[in-house]
């Protein structure tokens, strides 16, 4: 899953998170279904990024024009770089070893009319059903997606 937040990354705290603030019912659903699934936190998958120029240089002239043509709105609001969130949830699943993970229970606020969808993440629960990837190698991230879509 891509979504939520778990730990405090690069000096920022990342309490609340879009996906969970927006359905933090579904967030829960999720959480508590007996299937374990690995997690991809914003404190992870914020360490994937790349400036403005780079991105227009490696991403012309191929499979991501498209992408390159839509990152210009993401430009003008993501101070100058785009953040990879998707693209690392999605190429764990081909390549789990780019990231370093901890097993706990992650469990969503529902009951605070303020922090509902807030991430509770418990590496020491007996029950550990949750993988939370604790750390990313950017630089074999980055590897693995340009030898895909380039």
């Amino acid at each position: 899953t891509m979504g939520c937040a778990f730990r405090v990354g690069s000096g920022r705290m990342y309490l609340q998170e879009w996906n969970a603030i927006n359905d933090p019912y579904a967030s829960a659903i999720m959480y508590r279904a007996a299937v374990p699934h690995t997690c991809i936190g914003l404190d992870v998958t914020t360490q994937c990024t790349m400036p403005a120029d780079e991105v227009r240089a490696r991403f012309h002239g191929g499979a991501l024009n498209v992408v390159a043509d839509a990152a210009e709105v993401w430009f003008r609001d993501a101070n100058g770089h785009i953040t990879f969130h998707d693209p690392l949830a999605g190429t764990i699943i081909f390549k789990p070893e780019i990231c370093q993970y901890e097993d706990g229970l992650v469990e969503v606020e529902l009951a605070s009319d303020k922090l509902r969808g807030m991430t509770h993440w418990n590496p020491r629960s007996e029950n550990k059903p949750h993988r939370v990837a604790t750390s990313v190698d950017t630089t074999a991230f980055f590897s693995e997606y340009f030898s895909v879509f380039v």
